[in-house]
Parts: structure tokens; sequence; C-alpha cells
């Protein structure tokens, strides 16, 4: 629960304003990261990988890993080229999430036992408020999931870092190891990422050097079933003005797309997006 600071009232933590006054009350999401339970666990899981690390090589090795993600990090979304030109040419076009897509009938449902699974996990962890969520993972290198799609596009920090979290595995995988309940400590708030990836991370940082951070932090081969990264969850829409960078690869074989990938270029050169050749 969450009091409202203007009129005291206790609101449930799935809502996003008061419901007797309007109070704007933070986003569900984070709410949830930031209860005491929450934070004071996964601090104790931090500061239990820390303790453990006595070596100074070790702990130098950490602290690098534990500031690169405080400042270089990104959520990054992958898609696929078609959508990619719908996003960043269309006019006014919003990056939505499966359940507003396919209530608005702007994209067709999911196979109905992935449409189940989805629908299933995302009530677990959001509850009423699970279509309001847009997924992403974690990068230090800009690059996203090659088992969802070629084309990574990695946020801008300040379009998300009051509305993000993160929790420590996909989120389809967390929910079948702890089905009854996630224990406290395995989600964070943006501000906080370091210390999740720290604690998730350690064991591998330590046994190697920092050009290895980007795929320790993040592991994916085009094969969804091995996938291992920390997930980002956004609450609400995003627009390409959210966009810091795209990473691709220009190596196409079909005209159409070549024309295609051409034009995106242009209108990301026009709105100051990089474009990172992959």
């Amino acid at each position: 629960m969450i009091d409202c600071p203007t009129c005291k009232y206790e609101n449930s933590l799935v809502v996003q304003n008061c419901v007797s006054c309007g109070t704007f009350l933070g986003y569900p999401n984070v709410n949830d990261a930031k209860r005491p339970e929450e934070f004071d666990s996964l601090r104790s899981r931090y500061d239990e990988v820390s303790l453990k690390i006595t070596s100074d090589a070790h702990k130098n090795k950490i602290k690098d890993f534990e500031d690169a993600i405080k400042t270089d990090a990104r959520a990054v979304v992958n898609i696929d080229l078609d959508y990619l030109e719908t996003f960043i040419v269309t006019k006014n076009n919003l990056y939505s999430s499966y359940g507003r897509a396919t209530a608005g009938e702007t994209r067709a449902y999911a196979k109905s036992e992935f449409d189940k699974q989805r629908n299933g996990v995302e009530g677990f962890l959001f509850g009423s408020y699970a279509d309001n969520i847009r997924y992403a993972t974690l990068s230090l290198d800009k690059s996203g999931l090659k088992s969802y799609a070629d084309y990574s596009l990695s946020l801008k920090d300040i379009a998300i870092a009051q509305r993000a979290t993160v929790l420590e595995e996909n989120s389809y995988i967390i929910v079948q190891k702890y089905f009854d309940k996630i224990p406290n400590g395995y989600k964070a708030t943006w501000q906080n990422k370091h210390l999740l990836a720290v604690v998730k991370c350690a064991g591998e940082i330590i046994k190697k050097n920092k050009t290895t951070f980007a795929e320790i932090l993040l592991k994916s081969t085009g094969d969804r079933k091995t996938d291992d990264f920390i997930e980002v969850h956004i609450f609400g829409p995003f627009n390409k003005e959210s966009v810091e960078s795209v990473k691709g690869s220009s190596i196409l074989t079909e005209s159409l797309d070549k024309l295609k990938l051409a034009k995106i270029k242009n209108h990301l050169t026009s709105l100051g997006i990089d474009w990172i050749e992959q």
C-alpha cells in the first residue's frame, strides 16, 4: 500500500494517482521496487556478495563494472526493419505494449498458448497495470536481444529514468522459478540498477577483464532459450525522441530493404539519433 501525501488515503500499489484526491503517487512499478523490504533485501544481497570479494584486484574489477552500469548502461529494445521504419519515419508513432496494441487492434494476438503465457506472467508481475509495461534489456554496448529482432534501439536515460525498473532475469524464467512469490531483492529502481547487476554478475566479473563486461551483462546468441539478461520494465509509451541510437547491420540482400534502411538512416540523421553499424 502507498499513502497519499496530500489526503493521507491508503492506496493500492497498482495505482498511479490517488483514488481519493487524484494526487500523482508515482509509477506503480517504481513504487513496488522502492518498498523498504525490497530495497533492504537487495542491499543485503549486494553486501553479502561484496564481503566475499577479498582481493583488491577483484574489488577494483567490481567497482569498474558498477561504475560502468551507473554511467553507461542503457535500456535497449530490439525491433525488426519494418517496424523500425514505421517507428522512426512515421509521425507521432508510439512504442506500445502487447496488451495495448492487441486491445487497440493495431496488432494480432499471439498464438493461444503464448498469449495465455504472456498474460499470466505479466499479471503475476504487475497485476492490473501490466499493459502499461514496455520491456527492454539492460545493455552496456547498446546491443539488445538478437533472438527478438535485428535492430537495437537504445533509449535515452532521461526518457526512462523516473519510470523504469529492472528485474534480475527474464520475467518468464523468474516466474517459473518462483511461481508462488518472487523473493524480495530481485528487482530495483533504475537508480539502483548497479546493485542488482553486481549481485547477478560478480562471480563472472572477477574472472574476466573490462572488455567482457557487456557480454557478461547480456548474453544473446539468437536463441531465446539461452538468453541471459537483466530485464527492464518501462511504465508507459515512448517515441522516437526517446531514442539515443539505433544499432544494426547495413548488409541486406533485398533491394526494398536497402531502400527502407537508407530512408531510416536519413530520418535518424535529421533527428540527431546515432546509427551504430554492427
